[in-house]
């Protein structure tokens, strides 16, 4: 079933400052899983906006956060820049806060309610790492990740204890083509 949208800017706070987002919900009013949707490299743009729209159409209460902070980047060799530029750990932190964001509003079940979390291309790579590294989400949906900076930069140490995982809950891959369920 497809639901009429309603949509706006929205903002939350997160522990690194305020986070500039975009969210959309079914219009009916009744509460609706929470679900954070995660850009590509060209940040909050009108496709990211579509995306977020989409997934309302589909029965979620949506939030997108702007990870570049206000910044449209044009074409592949600026967005490249903006991507090896991200702030990997800052992007997470303030991924997890859109769970929250989501929990305390009247769209979703309660306070408690799973939030999901998807992600697409460079959104991939961050829900795979927000799923690991916080507790936020009860399920997420990783399609097509493209690698990021290891954590703490080269050199850093690439143990797997090195990276801390924290949720253990399922989550489901598309890597290339087939899906795969993680088991984290």
């Amino acid at each position: 079933m497809e639901h009429r949208v309603l949509s706006l800017h929205a903002g939350y706070d997160a522990p690194s400052g305020f986070v500039d987002a975009y969210a959309a919900r079914p219009a009916d009013g009744v509460p609706r899983p929470g679900l954070v949707v995660i850009s590509g490299m060209g940040g909050l743009n009108q496709f990211q906006r579509d995306m977020t729209r989409t997934f309302a159409r589909a029965g979620f209460a949506a939030v997108s956060p702007d990870l570049f902070d206000g910044v449209l980047p044009q074409g592949r060799t600026r967005q490249l820049f903006f991507k090896n530029a991200l702030d990997v750990d800052r992007a997470v932190e303030n991924i997890a806060a859109g769970a929250d964001f989501l929990r305390a509003l009247p769209w979703t079940p309660s306070p408690d309610a799973p939030v999901g979390v998807v992600g697409f291309c460079l959104g991939g790579g961050l829900a795979l790492l927000a799923l690991a590294r916080s507790d936020a989400f009860g399920a997420g949906v990783v399609l097509l990740p493209q690698p990021l900076p290891r954590r703490g930069g080269i050199g850093a140490d690439p143990r797997p204890d090195a990276m801390p995982l924290r949720n253990r809950r399922p989550h489901h891959a598309a890597l290339g083509g087939r899906g795969v369920p993680l088991d984290a």
